[in-house]
Parts: C-alpha cells; sequence; structure tokens
C-alpha cells in the first residue's frame, strides 16, 4: 500500500512538473508584466507620472488583455499631459516676469545713454564754434580733445563719430587755411601734426614760423601729434569691437560675446550699454552648454536630423481626443488607416515593375559604387536617445487615445533607430487592434 502511494505521488508530481517545463514563456511574461505593473503602479502613487505611463504601456504591450493596466496607462497620460500644461504656464509666466525686468533695465539704459549723448552734442558743437574762429584755434584743440575722450562707447555712434570727427576737421582746416595758410601748405586735409602745432606754439598763430621750427617745440608738438592720433584711434577701435560684440550676442555666441563687452567695460569704466549685455551674457552662459566640436559629417547626419526630426513632429498640430478604452476599433482602424495611407505604396509599386517586359541587360563597365558613409558612434547614439524620447511621446498619444500620432511617432522613432523594440511592438499592437485581435 505505500509502495503504491508512492508511486502515484510520484507520478503526479513528474506530470507537474512536465506542465510547468512544457510551457516556461507564458508563465515567465506574465510574472515580468506583473513586476512591472507593481512598479508603474507605485510610481504613479509617488506621483512620477511619466514613469508610471511608460510601465503601464510595457505591460498592456505584454498583455493586451490587462484592462487595469490599460486604464492605469489613460489616467498616468492624462496626468502626463496636466503636467505638461502647468510647467508650460510657469515657464509663460517666468519669461514674462524676465521680459518685464528686461524692460525695466532696457528703460534705464536709454535714459543713460540719452543724456550722454545729449553731453557729446553739446562738446561736438562747442568744439565745431571754437574752430571756427581763428582766434580760439587753441582753445578749439582741447575742445577737440574733450569731444573725443567722451565720445560714448554705443554700437550706434560709430559711424556718426567718424562723420563728427571728420566734420571737426574740416572747420580746423578751412579756419587754418584761411589764416595761416603757410601751416597747410597745399594740403587738403588736417593732420594730427598741424593741430599740435597750433596748440603747442602761439608764435605759429602769429605768423612768425620762424620761431616755431626749433627742437623743444619740434618734439612737443610729434608727442602731442602721437597723443591726438592714439586717442582717436582707441575709441575708434572700442566703437568697432562694441558693434562686433553685440553682432555676436545677436547670433548667440556669448563667450566672444562677453570677452568683448569685458574689454570695453576695463578700458572705459562706465559703460551702461556694456554692461546691460555683459550681465545678460552672464546670465545665459549660466545656463548654455558649449556647443560640440565640429565633426567631418555632413551638415544633416545623426543628432543634427535626429533634432530637426524631433522639432518638426512637435510642431506637428496633434489631435486632442477624449480618453479612449482600447477596444473601441473604429477609432483603431481610422489611424490606421491614415497611417497606412502615409506610408510608400511598396506593394503597387513591386506589382507594376513585375508587369513591365524586363530590359535586355546591356554589358556596360561600372564602377564600384563608394560605400555609404557610416555614422559615428556619438551620432549613432544620439540618434537613439532622440528615438527614446519620440518614443515617449507616441506612448503618450496611444494612452489619450490619439492612435494615429502615436503610430506616426513610432515610425520616426524606428527611422531613427530601427532596433528600437518597444516601438516595433507598439507598431504591432496598434496593428493587431486595427484587425480586431
Amino acid at each position: 500500500m505505500k509502495t503504491s502511494n508512492f508511486t502515484l505521488y510520484a507520478l503526479t508530481f513528474a506530470s507537474g512538473l512536465a506542465a510547468i517545463t512544457a510551457f516556461p514563456g507564458p508563465a515567465r511574461a506574465s510574472y515580468l508584466a506583473e513586476v512591472t505593473y507593481q512598479e508603474s503602479l507605485r510610481a504613479y502613487e509617488e506621483g512620477d507620472y511619466k514613469k508610471a505611463m511608460l510601465g503601464f504601456m510595457d505591460v498592456v504591450l505584454e498583455e493586451p488583455t490587462n484592462d487595469l493596466a490599460t486604464e492605469y496607462l489613460q489616467r498616468a497620460g492624462r496626468r502626463v499631459l496636466e503636467t505638461e500644461e502647468r510647467n508650460v504656464q510657469l515657464q509663460r509666466k517666468e519669461l514674462l516676469r524676465s521680459a518685464e525686468k528686461i524692460k525695466i533695465r532696457l528703460d534705464g539704459l536709454a535714459k543713460a545713454k540719452a543724456l550722454k549723448l545729449r553731453e557729446w552734442d553739446e562738446s561736438f558743437f562747442s568744439v565745431q564754434r571754437l574752430a571756427g574762429s581763428a582766434d580760439t584755434l587753441q582753445e578749439a584743440v582741447l575742445a577737440y580733445e574733450e569731444f573725443v575722450r567722451k565720445t560714448p562707447i554705443y554700437a550706434e555712434v560709430q559711424d556718426e563719430f567718424a562723420g563728427r570727427e571728420e566734420n571737426v576737421r574740416r572747420v580746423f582746416y578751412e579756419t587754418i587755411k584761411a589764416g595761416y595758410p603757410e601751416m597747410v601748405r597745399g594740403t587738403r586735409r588736417l593732420d594730427d601734426a598741424t593741430l599740435a602745432g597750433v596748440f603747442l606754439s602761439r608764435e605759429v598763430l602769429k605768423g612768425v614760423s620762424s620761431k616755431y621750427i626749433n627742437g623743444g617745440q619740434t618734439e612737443g608738438m610729434l608727442a602731442k601729434s602721437s597723443e591726438i592720433r592714439q586717442l582717436r584711434t582707441d575709441v575708434a577701435v572700442l566703437l568697432n569691437d562694441e558693434a562686433f560684440a553685440l553682432d555676436m550676442y545677436s547670433a548667440g555666441k556669448f563667450e566672444q560675446a562677453g570677452a568683448l563687452f569685458s574689454k570695453i567695460l576695463k578700458a572705459c569704466g562706465v559703460n551702461e550699454e556694456a554692461a546691460f549685455y555683459s550681465e545678460l551674457v552672464a546670465e545665459r552662459t549660466a545656463v548654455v552648454l558649449p556647443a560640440p566640436a565640429p565633426t567631418a559629417e555632413p551638415p544633416c547626419s545623426g543628432s543634427l536630423c535626429a533634432k530637426a526630426s524631433l522639432a518638426a513632429l512637435k510642431a506637428t498640430p496633434l489631435t486632442d481626443a477624449p480618453p479612449r478604452k482600447v477596444n473601441e476599433l473604429p477609432s483603431v482602424h481610422a489611424a490606421m488607416a491614415a497611417a497606412e495611407a502615409a506610408r510608400p505604396a511598396q506593394a503597387s509599386v513591386v506589382k507594376q515593375a513585375a508587369a513591365e517586359p524586363a530590359p535586355v541587360p546591356v554589358p556596360v563597365p561600372v564602377a564600384e559604387p563608394a560605400a555609404a558613409p557610416q555614422p559615428s558612434e556619438a551620432a549613432q547614439a544620439a540618434a537613439n536617445t532622440e528615438a527614446d524620447t519620440i518614443y515617449e511621446l507616441g506612448v503618450r498619444e496611444f494612452s489619450i487615445g490619439n492612435y494615429a500620432a502615436a503610430a506616426k511617432y513610432w515610425d520616426e522613432c524606428l527611422r531613427l533607430n530601427p532596433e528600437h523594440s518597444k516601438a516595433k511592438r507598439g507598431i504591432r499592437r496598434l496593428k493587431a487592434m486595427s484587425d480586431g485581435k
């Protein structure tokens, strides 16, 4: 009797073991799906709706009939959209606050610039008046130097400075030529040496030219001439730097712009325009990542194309559909029909090619085609990262019932990374839903 019971137990255990080992796949898949479900549920309860959405999507792909996972997928997707909308509203408010702050600073900048430009105008009119009279030429030279020193280093002043400086020299020239023609000696333009001579020698202005030519006066004249020329050159260089710095800033080259603004502030001390943009540069360089090193790849390859594709997809208007259950097949059919219509009709092309008679081959020497350039590892890694982001966008659209958009995102994901297994499963799930399975 004991032997018979033992034999019965052994047979029962063997049959149970055979049943377990005969179907290892479903048991394992169900266990993994359950683990993923529990982890996703925990993430949902903790408020990590994005993680929950992606996890519930994995469960739905593994177990399409899991209604509870489907319901949580829809809830998580809606929460993700709500979170994104709140973030957009917060960013919009922050941008408005930043714009208001910048407006206040711009108003202050405009007032400070207006004051300095007004002082510069007064200096210009003063030197013009003094240079127009032979009795005040020496004072005019001092006023000219003050005019150059007071030139505000603003970008819009660059051309005006050159025009005003030329105008002042013309007035000097006309006055000196009329009163002291021996000083200009037939030249058509006033040079720095003549200005220095006018300033340093009263004898010249009295017409006693022989007393003007002596060693001390010549040395002083050359030194003063060099000082005037250097002053004018320094101002012209700073104005050029300011204009170039603004061009760099507008082009997004904040580091180069910041270096030029720092140079200007160091050279001339108080400059409201340079200080204003220098602060903006500091704010932007604190958050702007350094530009990647240039590569030998084509202009649109790897991550560049991936980013462009992602931007284009995000810019595409998506239909805000109300949450729907997976078993609502009419919408699935319509979505998949639209997705299929967007794909190239490869089958019809093949049939048309088969119907046409094959041309008689003519041997023609053909060079070996060049191998297509392979993307670098960094470029492929960037493309894979973009593919993951696009896959998540597809999951979000799937969760709210926008199946056409989900198919579009997943198709793009597979274009960037043909080995993306989750996107493949998502496409298969959409096709199964459209077939009523």
